[in-house]
């Protein structure tokens, strides 16, 4: 896969197109399901394949102050949309500026000019332009005008659900990572530097790994089930997130506790991928009783990710 920082940054000409267009957050099952019928399309009709997307996110630049947790970063992207096996993904510098487009500026300049599109593939919702003027039929309409054939596909669902970003991303506030994991195809995860905690968790016997998190998006609080990677290694891991009630802590953390694994990790990077929500975060009347209850724990993650594999 090709991958060009903005559409002006074409290094290769385009005879022609078939492509897809949207934010594509979470890179979920409906967004793959998109990419695969974009390839088979191409594929028939002798075009390449294109994905084309914004880099920031359009609400980041636009709606600043708005608390907007993404689920993936765009380098989780870039590897899900390579393995899709897509020829050209175009990240587009996504400004101000950029945002005062019209929907007839946008499809001209862009999808018919540069792009050479022949076919866009999009989902029901999709809106694009000015102020999010644009909507599937403008896009037809504009579509007609520049040659261009515009296939509006359903949504993916699971068990009558429709597959969105928006669900994805509660599933995951609330602590459903099972579920998140269903419409994402695959284990929602972050990433985290290993910092310095209280090391309350040494002093108790079960040492932990304090993370500063690579995303804004995770579980409000609770008690996980997850994989940890670390150096090429899959451990098994139990996090912890929450603000450590049973000591009276205000401040949000993330802790792992490595099962089975021995060694300083501080300022190392380690990759979490979440399992399944064991149970919320309490507090206890004291230190005992809250190693017996990780003790618990530990034995119910071995169990979940025992069966996970």
């Amino acid at each position: 896969m090709r991958f060009y920082r903005g559409s002006g940054e074409l290094q290769e000409k385009i005879e022609k197109s078939v492509l897809t267009l949207g934010n594509f957050d979470g890179v979920h099952l409906g967004h793959q399901y998109i990419f695969q019928r974009v390839i088979e399309e191409s594929k028939e009709l002798g075009c390449t394949s294109i994905v084309y997307t914004f880099e920031p996110h359009p609400l980041k630049v636009l709606q600043p102050k708005r608390l907007f947790p993404l689920i993936t970063t765009l380098e989780e992207k870039k590897k899900i949309i390579e393995g899709a096996g897509i020829d050209i993904l175009i990240c587009e510098n996504f400004t101000e500026e950029f945002a005062l487009k019209s929907p007839f500026d946008f499809v001209k300049e862009i999808l018919h000019q540069r792009l050479k599109a022949k076919e866009i593939l999009i989902g029901p919702d999709y809106r694009f332009g000015m102020k999010r003027e644009g909507d599937a039929d403008l896009l037809k309409t504009l579509g007609e005008k520049w040659g261009i054939e515009i296939r509006v596909l359903d949504n993916v669902k699971l068990d009558g659900v429709d597959v969105r970003s928006t669900t994805i991303r509660n599933y995951i506030q609330t602590g459903r990572v099972k579920e998140a994991s269903r419409f994402l195809g695959r284990s929602y995860s972050l990433e985290g530097e290993v910092i310095k905690g209280k090391a309350r968790g040494k002093n108790l016997g079960i040492p932990t790994a304090n993370l500063r998190p690579n995303k804004e998006l995770f579980p409000s609080s609770g008690i996980f089930a997850v994989w940890v990677f670390f150096r090429g290694q899959q451990l098994s891991g139990l996090l912890n997130i929450g603000t450590n009630p049973t000591f009276k802590d205000q401040v949000l953390s993330l802790e792992v506790y490595i099962l089975d694994f021995q060694g300083e990790i501080y300022g190392e990077n380690l990759k979490i991928a979440f399992i399944e929500k064991l149970r919320d975060e309490k507090a206890f009347p004291n230190a005992n009783a809250l190693v017996e209850q990780i003790q618990r724990d530990i034995v119910k993650a071995r169990e979940v990710l025992r069966e996970s594999h």
